[in-house]
């Protein structure tokens, strides 16, 4: 299911791309009855107000037969006809999007494809759960959110426990130990839950859940470089910032967090 996912989305990108090609590359069709199209509607005076060439007209041979910024009128049109053009681009009307969409002779094409590339992302998305069920056999929001409880709770634990410590000296140890235990063990941990977390969750909310780690991280990690300098006022002002982090995180893995 992942390979069809992933040749639809490619195949549907590629079609897309070439719809949008046409957005503003509008057919001068075989004759008059086309020249309504590039019409825009009409001017405050009532005259009516005309698309415009982005780009010269030129012939085979390379002859400008129609300058850029000419107003598409039916002798201009005409002219482009005879010159052998089936298309022209046009610059952007503004103030007339509809117009501009009514033209677009590749939207349904467009469209289709985008549906396409839906379809896809969810055949991609599926295959990832699916293969993540079947090699862990664990929710995924569940074992980052337990790891997520365990960072706040060794970082709280930690708090608590360096008041207590006859000196510095001790304070400074037990924040190394401690962090160098959470530094070692459930930060990696938590990184390995990457494919999971995108499977349940999507890109965006991967995203999201790694921002927060992260976050959390520097701060857990600021605060054991600092106690491994004897700065124990930085180690501790750190500390305080990784236990407001190490929340924030918990929250943010928490089963419906999105």
């Amino acid at each position: 299911m992942r390979l069809i996912g992933n040749m639809l989305v490619w195949t549907c990108l590629a079609i897309g791309l070439i719809a949008a090609t046409s957005f503003y590359a509008w057919p001068v069709g075989a004759d008059a009855s086309a020249d309504a199209r590039f019409e825009l509607g009409r001017g405050d005076d009532g005259s009516p107000r005309l698309a415009e060439l982005l780009r010269d007209v030129k012939t085979k041979d390379g002859r400008v037969v129609v300058k850029a910024d000419a107003p598409l009128d039916p002798p201009t049109l005409a002219v482009i006809r005879a010159a052998g053009a089936g298309r022209v681009i046009i610059k952007h009307p503004a103030g007339a999007v509809g117009v501009l969409v009514g033209n677009w002779t590749g939207k349904w094409v467009f469209l289709l494809a985008m549906g396409g590339l839906v379809t896809g992302a969810l055949f991609i998305r599926s295959s990832a759960r699916k293969a993540v069920e079947q090699t862990q056999g664990v929710h995924t929001s569940a074992r980052a959110e337990d790891l997520a409880l365990k960072m706040r709770d060794e970082v709280g634990a930690l708090r608590a426990k360096v008041p207590g410590l006859p000196d510095d000296a001790a304070r400074l140890q037990a924040i190394l130990e401690q962090l160098g235990e959470v530094q070692a063990v459930l930060v990696p941990a938590f990184v390995e839950t990457r494919a999971t977390v995108v499977a349940q969750r999507g890109v965006g909310g991967f995203a999201r859940v790694m921002d927060l780690f992260a976050a959390a991280e520097r701060k857990i990690n600021r605060a054991w470089s600092a106690a491994a300098d004897g700065v124990l006022h930085e180690s501790l002002t750190a500390l305080d910032q990784a236990a407001v982090a190490c929340d924030q995180l918990v929250r943010g893995v928490s089963p419906g967090s999105g």
